[in-house]
């Protein structure tokens, strides 16, 4: 007996994925490195570097992405 089909099932639109990512660390020099597997897959991580001040509290991480 087949399996009937849902209304999830039936959609026909396409969903394409996000493709760019932009990160914001608490860290200087490790947090990089954790993202380096996406390199050269089909999407695009881009790691926003700890400032010269290394204020790295959620305030300033945000301030980061915000300056982004």
């Amino acid at each position: 007996m087949p399996i009937p089909r849902t209304k999830l099932l039936d959609r026909q639109a396409n969903y394409r994925d996000a493709r760019l990512f932009i990160v914001a660390t608490e860290g200087k020099e490790t947090d990089k490195q954790y993202f380096e597997a996406f390199k050269g897959a089909a999407i695009k991580v881009v790691v926003l570097p700890t400032g010269e001040d290394n204020r790295s509290d959620p305030k300033c991480v945000l301030k980061r992405l915000q300056e982004f």
